[in-house]
């Protein structure tokens, strides 16, 4: 994350970054790790265990300027009169989306008049602003849990249970899972392969490289690695009693 905040010079110290087509996503995706040249070392299996991240700052002129639209923000305590700014770079929240699980970065932000601070996803702040700028979150937020709204759309579509979706969402991102893995071990041997000349001329990696081995992927739930989290339907029950 800071390193895309930093090419969009939204990390706090890097170089402002202007877009000459105006036009900027606040969605962020991982490289694909596959492509990353890695020289003479195996792939890091980091690369794998990345997930997509939404940026939320609506306090920031280059991002979601054209969506304020000269809109004061408002102070979450009520000030009269409110001068917002961002008072750091803010956290991520994990959000259970219907494909897999992604991160909401969230800034934080202050009020120059009555000091206060908050986080942009502080549900009670987002019941303050327009339409126009909750509409733009891919997420239903409370003060404890979020879910995607794609989850929602296929509860009501389908008209499912809420065990019966937990279900499903557990065994989808479980399969993304196993597949990242699948792609961190596939790429370590294609390392491998050409050292061995599978490919009709053998490369010199393997005497440049200390490890004989791969690094291990890791487990699901690994918080230093895939961080998967788990899905219950009491948390699909409670998202849903708190949009109801």
């Amino acid at each position: 994350m800071k390193t895309e905040l930093e090419s969009m010079g939204l990390w706090p110290g890097s170089v402002p970054v202007r877009n000459p087509l105006k036009m900027v996503s606040l969605w962020r995706g991982p490289p694909q790790p596959e492509l990353i040249d890695s020289v003479d070392d195996f792939p890091c299996a980091k690369y794998f265990q990345l997930h997509p991240f939404f940026i939320w700052k609506p306090e920031n002129d280059n991002l979601m300027g054209r969506l304020r639209n000269n809109y004061t923000l408002p102070c979450i305590d009520g000030c009269a009169q409110p001068q917002i700014a961002s008072a750091g770079v803010g956290r991520p929240r994990v959000i259970v989306g219907i494909t897999g699980q992604y991160y909401l970065l969230s800034s934080r932000l202050c009020c120059k008049v009555c000091r206060k601070r908050w986080y942009a996803d502080n549900p009670s702040w987002l019941e303050k602003l327009p339409k126009r700028f909750t509409n733009l979150l891919p997420a239903v937020l409370t003060y404890k849990k979020a879910i995607c709204k794609s989850v929602l759309d296929e509860l009501r579509r389908t008209g499912k249970s809420p065990t019966d979706m937990a279900k499903q969402i557990t065994e989808m991102m479980h399969l993304k899972y196993e597949r990242a893995d699948l792609a961190y071990l596939l790429s370590c041997k294609n390392i491998m392969d050409g050292e061995e000349g599978k490919y009709d001329q053998k490369t010199i990696t393997q005497f440049l490289r200390q490890e004989t081995k791969p690094a291990p992927f890791g487990e699901y739930g690994d918080s230093d690695g895939w961080n998967g989290i788990s899905v219950s339907a009491h948390y699909l029950t409670d998202c849903l009693l708190c949009v109801c």
